[in-house]
């Protein structure tokens, strides 16, 4: 670093009040381009934390910036572009707002160096010392008094050509203020520890001074045993002053944890080890394990690959048992049949699901391989059988009826199973209709709504409850083609057979599905 020489007597320059000043600033440059590195962006300070509404306050802080001495001139000394690392200050609080909600915001800092503090200086006067111009040259002109660098902070949605980012700031939409979760560092934010806050973080020895100090060693750091070479210990509590190894000190071992000689050698095999040893606990063999062959099957011995196959069913088939065999539980055939063979019978039994999903039991003759009969059940449940199609209760038909037979508006309902029909179904209604006293229609309400009616299934006939006479000159008929919930019936006087019988009733009847 520069020092200016100066003697006694010697009449002061305005450059060496300037080169004071800057061969400061160089040399502080230097010192930060040793710590941080000649071209490494560094910050410090700038808290930001919420403030009112959607405002930010950002703390004090510096940046230190590559840069160069002075790109301008300084006062009467001349620009120089050596490069150097430059330190940025924001001196005072700076409040930020943002623009709105639903949005995620970057702050960011610029470096900045400006002339400011523009003041009309006193200037000597040659011609009246005396009398002290005004501005340079008695102009009357303002002239900057500082040479600042300024770290500028701004926000916005991205970063500004030349800045740097600091915070990131993501707000919901709809929100009314700024919450701490909110803010986080900004990715590429140029923030270091500083020394403080790293040297309790050295692997040094533990140094009970040190741990009062500093406030206590933090969580998770380590130190090495002040004593015992190889021994390190990680505190597990905040601001610790206890000493490592003693009664109730909050350290651990930093191989705490980790496995001993003494606890592997009695957890796992060792293979130069000729004694007996004893594992407990399932084993996986990776690869060919050699067993000899025994005969004693009543021990614990392990079987070796022959044995087990002269022994024990491949599950790949090809076995041949004898005797009885009791399975608990299901046994599933894959692709292919159950088969049960009767040889004193010439008859085979062979159990299986078709292509097309049913399932069938073919009983065939062992001799000629000929069909003796079958049974087969598709996927509604139905049973064919060589000897036809079994009939469920429930495909039967059923009837149920109201009233008494000979009552007015009684009637009867068959349902039989129909597969030709769209309802699988076909119901048959028959009924009585209320009396008849002269000629007339009745509209008769089927006792329940077919989806259909089937074409020339309908019919009417003429009742009397008594015999009157043989010559009753009425007719019954259906005058109009039933719907799918009526049937409109019509009684008639002939006027050429007889004389009408009165009262009367009608017999009607409909089919549909």
């Amino acid at each position: 670093m520069d020092r200016l020489i100066q003697y006694p007597a010697q009449i002061p320059l305005v450059e060496d009040m300037l080169n004071a000043q800057r061969n400061a600033m160089v040399g502080v440059g230097h010192l930060a381009g040793a710590a941080f590195g000649a071209n490494t962006v560094a910050a410090s300070g700038f808290a930001c934390a919420p403030g009112e509404g959607l405002t930010l306050t950002i703390a004090p802080g510096a940046l230190l910036a590559p840069g160069v001495v002075d790109a301008s001139a300084y006062g009467t000394l001349a620009a120089v572009s050596s490069a150097l690392v430059r330190q940025f200050i924001s001196r005072d609080p700076v409040t930020l707002a943002a623009p709105a909600t639903g949005a995620t915001y970057i702050v960011s800092v610029t470096p900045q160096t400006v002339d400011a503090d523009d003041t009309v200086l006193p200037f000597y006067n040659a011609a009246d010392p005396s009398v002290t111009y005004a501005g340079e040259g008695n102009s009357g002109l303002a002239a900057p008094t500082v040479r600042r660098d300024e770290a500028v902070l701004s926000i916005g949605t991205a970063v500004p050509a030349g800045a740097y980012p600091l915070w990131q700031i993501v707000i919901p939409a709809g929100s009314a203020a700024i919450t701490a979760n909110m803010i986080s560092v900004a990715p590429g934010a140029p923030f270091y520890p500083t020394l403080a806050s790293v040297a309790s973080r050295i692997v040094a020895p533990f140094n009970a001074q040190l741990a009062v100090a500093m406030g206590g060693y933090p969580l998770n750091a380590v130190v090495a045993d002040p004593t015992t070479a190889g021994t390190f210990w990680v505190s597990t509590s905040s601001a610790n002053t206890t000493t490592p190894g003693a009664t109730g000190a909050t350290w651990q071992s930093l191989f705490n944890g980790y496995a001993t000689q003494a606890w592997a050698n009695g957890q796992f095999l060792q293979l130069a080890d000729t004694a007996t040893q004893t594992v407990t606990g399932p084993v996986t063999f990776s690869g060919a394990t050699l067993v000899p062959s025994i005969t004693d099957f009543t021990g614990k011995a392990v079987l070796n690959a022959v044995t087990a196959d002269g022994r024990y069913a491949r599950q790949t088939g090809g076995n041949t048992m004898s005797g009885n065999q009791i399975i608990t539980g299901s046994v599933r055939v894959m692709e292919s049949s159950l088969q049960a063979v009767k040889t004193v019978a010439d008859a085979w039994l062979n159990a299986y699901v078709t292509d097309d999903g049913y399932l069938e039991i073919d009983l065939d003759r062992l001799s000629t391989g000929k069909g003796i009969s079958f049974l087969k059940m598709d996927g509604n449940g139905l049973v064919t059988t060589s000897g036809g199609t079994l009939a469920f209760t429930s495909q039967l038909p059923q009837t149920t009826y109201s009233g008494t037979a000979g009552d007015a508006g009684s009637y009867t309902i068959t349902v039989y199973t129909d597969p030709s029909t769209p309802s699988g179904k076909r119901y048959r209604i028959s009924g009585q209709t209320a009396e008849y006293t002269s000629e007339g229609d009745q509209i008769i309400s089927l006792p329940l709504t077919l989806n259909g009616v089937l074409p020339g299934a309908w019919g009417a006939t003429m009742f009397w409850p008594t015999k009157i006479n043989n010559n009753n000159d009425q007719i019954a008929q259906i005058t109009a083609t039933p719907t799918v919930s009526t049937i409109q019936v019509n009684v008639d006087i002939l006027g050429s057979v007889g004389t009408p019988t009165w009262p009367c009733y009608v017999t009607w009847w409909i089919e549909g599905y």
